[in-house]
């Protein structure tokens, strides 16, 4: 029993962060009730397909303990994405092979079915419209429903979508029109009545732009494809128009019409459409929302943080909130603490992906859409415009084979990626291949590679590598570390710098620093794909790695007064994982290291914020030593 399981909880709102919480708490046998207004589970479409991260929804299905469930429904094979021309030419593909495979689809209503599934009987109860929630003399708070009755808890949790009704509580906050709305629609059975469609939209999602518009598609299970037409239009465009959904050959025609410019190939999709028509108009809450705290009360997913889904994240998000929360929850001493704790780091996570979405959706339907891209395509650049890689494998023992991928040409770079896998780091190493020879390994472990037994220590990592840089015969090497990364590479620093000119720290976790709370073994990554094929793999080799300890070495930080190399320590504004202090504690302890904040950027800069990482990372490598010798073939 925790210290919060006598509690009397209510979650408003059974969509993927309300019904995720429910089940995590389920597990650690925290009671909870679940008020949702619907009559019953298929009173309404709960949308269309969504991508499930390793560090969003699949980090909180695995605390659910509903990874088996899961992969009975995710769809692995549509991962795919493209992007077309209005005049139908395919600009660049994603095939599923050549993805992250990382993010599976899953239709909403087999998520919520799963969800649902896993619950005891009763505790959901449906038909039960909040009306109002009111804070008593005794610091409970009394739901008052739409029928009539009343119901007192100790703590509320609103994960009651846009238009909350628990948000009045902690905040006047309202969401407001971004001036963008969809239409949606769809076609059925696809492969087999819509051949031409379903190979325009092929396996996975389909993104056509123009001036303030764009054509976007999405295949869903049960052959079905959903549609998306996106607008800039005001509100109340449907009355100044004449438009109703209700009406689907005037639909189709409308639409039609506002597409006029479009390759025939893509008004197949609005010809072709069955009757069902949806407006869509999309709302958002202000970048940065926050809230004093207040005992009792607590928002999740769309209720604390509305965005466009431009960011990808709105159902991640929630689940992860919901997992974050549940953590709290059975870990603090008090729902108070619990609360205080989800929400600091929450509000940093949100306000990232916030600002992602809003830049994203300004970017894609703008006046000159065509020209960019929205962040599904910026997440995964095609293989064309990336840098030319290369992977060999090392082996350091029978049963010890690493996996290195390399790419450019120049100075010799080593990036140890962290526990969302290398990925992680993709981004970085591409951005730096343009001007190094950069080497990538994947830790034993990670990534569906074979880890031994016996090699299962922060230790082993760090020798391995070192001695991967003298297998190469590699000089003046720049080591970059990100967060578990970052422990790795001071562990090796502190070991030989021989063939090092230079180590950077980006949010590193390893040290021990008093009165700071030490990290926890939980994903801490960005909006973007992430290599792991799913953090409970990558969780069972970090806690390999790390054993019971937890992330850090008592004695690192002594250690790293040997470290004769310039260091950067490169640090997220708003980590919450690993914070700034911890930077600031590193590079008061190396002798010769440099300490620099990332604004707007959480425990994953070089993906949160790319640019601003690489110029602080090539002024690093402009500063130090001159370029290797060439390296041993």
């Amino acid at each position: 029993m925790t210290p919060n399981s006598s509690a009397r909880i209510a979650i408003i709102g059974a969509g993927p962060g309300g019904l995720t919480l429910a089940r995590i708490l389920q597990t650690r046998h925290i009671p909870v009730t679940v008020f949702e207004r619907e009559k019953h589970p298929d009173e309404r479409p709960q949308g269309g397909s969504l991508d499930l991260h390793p560090e969003g929804g699949q980090w909180a299905l695995h605390l659910a303990g509903l990874d088996e469930p899961f992969q009975r429904i995710a769809r692995y094979e549509d991962q795919g994405m493209r992007r077309l021309s209005k005049e139908g030419k395919v600009l660049f593909e994603i095939k599923p092979d050549e993805g992250s495979q990382n993010r599976p689809e899953v239709d909403r209503t087999a998520l919520r079915a799963m969800l649902l599934n896993s619950l005891t009987p009763g505790v959901v109860r449906w038909g039960h419209e909040v009306r109002s929630v009111r804070q008593g003399g005794d610091g409970t708070y009394e739901i008052q429903f739409a029928h009539g009755t009343t119901e007192v808890f100790d703590l509320v949790i609103g994960a009651d979508g846009a238009w909350s009704r628990v948000r009045p509580l902690l905040s006047s906050a309202t969401p407001t029109y971004t001036g963008v709305t969809f239409l949606e629609f769809g076609l059925d059975d696809v492969d087999q009545q819509h051949p031409a469609v379903a190979q325009l939209v092929g396996h996975g999602g389909m993104f056509a732009p123009a001036a303030n518009k764009g054509l976007m598609a999405q295949r869903n299970g049960h052959g079905h494809i959903r549609v998306y037409a996106c607008l800039r239009i005001p509100l109340g465009w449907e009355k100044a128009t004449g438009f109703t959904p209700e009406q689907p050959q005037m639909a189709r025609e409308w639409l039609l019409n506002q597409f006029a410019d479009y390759d025939e190939s893509l008004l197949a999709l609005i010809r072709e459409c069955n009757d069902q028509f949806a407006v869509r108009p999309l709302f958002m809450l202000p970048v940065g929302h926050r809230w004093p705290f207040h005992p009792g009360v607590t928002l999740l997913g769309d209720a604390a943080h509305l965005m466009s889904p431009f960011s990808g994240q709105g159902v991640n998000l929630a689940m992860r909130d919901a997992a974050e929360l549940a953590c709290a929850m059975s870990e603090c001493k008090s729902l108070e603490e619990a609360v205080m704790t989800y929400e600091k780091a929450m509000f940093a996570r949100a306000e990232i992906a916030a600002r992602g979405a809003e830049e994203g959706l300004r970017k894609a339907i703008a006046p000159d859409g065509a020209d960019h891209l929205p962040p599904v395509f910026q997440d995964q650049k095609p293989a064309a415009l990336s840098a030319p890689s290369r992977t060999r494998r090392e082996a350091f023992a029978d049963d010890l084979i690493l996996r290195v991928d390399e790419q450019g040409n120049g100075r010799p770079l080593l990036i140890l990626h962290g526990a969302a896998g290398p990925q992680s780091v993709s981004g970085l190493a591409e951005g730096l291949a343009e001007q190094a020879h950069v080497f990538v390994p994947t830790h034993p472990g990670f990534e569906g590679e074979p880890r031994p037994e016996w090699f299962n220590s922060v230790d082993d990592l760090a020798f391995t590598y070192l001695d991967l840089l003298d297998r190469l015969d590699l000089h003046d090497v720049v080591v970059i570390g990100c967060s578990f990364g970052g422990w790795i590479a001071a562990e090796l620093a502190v070991r030989s710098t021989t063939r090092l000119g230079g180590l950077i720290l980006i949010d590193a976790a390893g040290i021990k620093v008093d009165k700071l709370p030490q990290p926890m073994m939980r994903p801490h990554t960005a909006n973007q794909a992430e290599a792991a094929r799913g953090w409970p793999a990558n969780l069972e080799a970090l806690r390999a790695y790390v054993g019971p300890s937890g992330l850090w070495n008592p004695k690192l930080r002594r250690r790293l007064r040997r470290v004769n190399v310039p260091v950067l320590c490169l640090w997220g504004e708003h980590d919450t994982f690993v914070p700034p202090d911890y930077g600031r504690a590193y590079a008061q302890s190396l002798p010769n290291a440099r300490f620099e904040l990332i604004p707007q950027a959480g425990h994953h800069p070089q993906r949160e914020q790319p640019e601003r990482v690489l110029t602080q990372v090539r002024t690093f490598l402009n500063s130090v030593a001159v370029p290797s010798a060439p390296m041993k073939r």
